[in-house]
């Protein structure tokens, strides 16, 4: 009888494993399950030399009723950049301010799709930030997946 339910208790752990590795595997156990979202950054170019005020655009497909954010990033650290990101049949278009990149410094942009707890993440660090007039460099946002980006330079 011991036998039995250990061998009860074996199965269960083996078939919750593999439950478990489909869901991740899917998406459906990641913290946003973006996964079957596609976007592309498609101005500027890559490495291209950029003033501190600058134009992106580019598209997304398969929305499915998440949020998008660009954001620069320097090393490990991400700063989102306002505005959220409107689409117009599948596109966007936003000004970036890039004030916090020297002359000659490097960055990348990138197109981030976020989910509700990345988009929450986001906007209290615009508040805080706002409200202190410090934004200190994010090292990762929760259910957030990144979809392009590209390198650029300050010029």
């Amino acid at each position: 009888m011991r036998a039995l339910g250990r061998l009860m208790l074996l199965e269960l752990i083996v078939v919750g494993a593999f439950v478990i590795g489909a869901l991740v595997a899917s998406g459906g156990g990641s913290a946003g399950g973006t996964n079957n979202v596609s976007g592309k950054i498609t101005k500027p170019n890559a490495r291209a030399a950029v003033p501190t005020s600058f134009d992106a655009s580019g598209s997304i497909e398969d929305v499915q009723g998440l949020h998008f954010w660009l954001a620069v990033r320097k090393g490990k650290l991400m700063w989102p950049k306002e505005p959220e990101l409107t689409l117009r049949a599948g596109r966007w278009s936003v000004t970036i301010d890039e004030g916090g990149t020297p002359s000659g410094g490097r960055f990348d942009l990138v197109l981030l799709a976020v989910g509700p707890n990345g988009e929450s993440r986001i906007a209290e660090w615009i508040r805080t930030g706002k409200a202190t007039s410090s934004f200190p460099g994010l090292e990762s946002i929760p259910g957030a997946e990144e979809l392009d980006h590209v390198p650029l330079e300050h010029r």
